[in-house]
């Protein structure tokens, strides 16, 4: 069985050859390809993949591929791995940070008073 770069891929038998459609790992957004006339199943799969390439991107920490719209450029991941980085980056912050008992803001340690409510923070 012959393997696509996406999870998912539909093949179409067209007349003289075949059309693939390739989906985000993450969404529903697709490529279709043109009609690639071909009697060879294999060949033609590797030719829409070398044009479908063009239309993901590659997360570079999970390895899915992604359509523009899932994937955050400014660090080659998905949006999945790139709100999981975040969310890790949050939780560090949280350590240098001290919560009010009053209202529950978080301040950050060299604050003696609340920036909410005013508190005094101990």
């Amino acid at each position: 069985m012959n393997k696509a770069f996406t999870q998912r891929y539909v093949t179409q038998r067209i007349k003289d050859g075949f059309s693939f459609t390739f989906y985000c790992d993450l969404c529903q957004r697709s490529y279709e390809t043109e009609e690639i006339k071909t009697e060879s199943f294999t060949e033609a799969l590797q030719k829409a993949q070398s044009v479908a390439y063009l239309y993901f991107n590659k997360c570079h920490k999970c390895g899915k591929w992604i359509c523009d719209e899932h994937y955050d450029e400014s660090v080659m991941e998905c949006v999945e791995c790139s709100a999981l980085k975040t969310r890790k980056q949050i939780k560090k912050n949280l350590k240098n940070t001290r919560k009010c008992k009053k209202c529950g803001t978080y301040i950050e340690e060299e604050n003696c008073f609340c920036t909410l409510c005013g508190r005094a923070i101990q």
